[in-house]
């Protein structure tokens, strides 16, 4: 309820972090803000020439951007969730292809089975993405299709090589999905694309799987306008 998130903004002393305004952490004028500004071009991450997918992003995960997802992923700002799924809904956005008549599936990375964060990042955005793209009259469906088979250890502070070494071979595709999504456009979704260690890795699973997949999304990027090798 809109009244409820005023009230805990209220209680809470919160203001927008760009324009300090009191309210949410994002108002929705700075959020139009960013939403103006040009999208970043999509970047190619992976080995060529066949082991590669092609990332769309909202923000470059410096500045503004890593600021955003610090506050709600590190320090649990959950008036954040709404805008950077708004954020993320423009990323799958630009994967979708003007043919209406295939469906688009949204598979998430998975997550660590027991987060130090306490709460489930990705799907909460993901949630709010789907409903801001309803509101646009895209249908997307959510395929939590690919899952961890190890828990394998947090990837901050690793360098590229290591985080490939560390996720690689980490993932499962469910079996009963793949038949559901054979049929369907899949897109491979995160909050943020580092190295794209983790993004690749589970687009690898799923091409094991036989599936035929070229994109993935994120709310952010780090390389911006660069492509990323892992």
């Amino acid at each position: 309820m809109p009244w409820i998130t005023d009230l805990a903004d209220l209680v809470l002393g919160r203001a927008c972090g760009l324009c300090q305004a009191p309210g949410p952490s994002l108002c929705p004028s700075c959020l139009d803000a960013l939403r103006r500004r040009p999208p970043p071009e999509p970047v190619v991450i992976g080995h060529p020439p066949g082991d590669t997918v092609t990332v769309h992003y909202r923000l470059p995960y410096s500045g503004v951007g890593q600021r955003l997802l610090l506050d709600y992923k590190e320090h649990g700002d959950r008036s954040l969730r709404r805008p950077l799924g708004v954020l993320l809904a423009d990323a799958i956005e630009s994967c979708i292809a003007d043919d209406a008549s295939t469906a688009e599936m949204l598979v998430p990375v998975p997550g660590h089975a027991r987060p130090r964060r306490g709460f489930p990042a990705l799907p909460d955005l993901l949630r709010r993405a789907q409903l801001e793209l309803a509101s646009r009259g895209a249908r997307t469906l959510v395929a939590p299709a690919v899952s961890m088979h190890r828990d394998h250890a947090p990837l901050k502070g690793r360098g590229r090589l290591e985080r490939w070494r560390t996720v690689r071979h980490a993932f499962d595709v469910d079996p009963s999905a793949v038949r559901r999504l054979a049929r369907a456009r899949v897109i491979v979704v995160d909050d943020v694309v580092t190295t794209g260690a983790t993004v690749l890795e589970a687009v690898r699973a799923l091409r094991r799987a036989g599936l035929d997949v070229h994109d993935a999304a994120a709310v952010c990027h780090r390389e911006a306008g660069a492509a990323a090798r892992v």
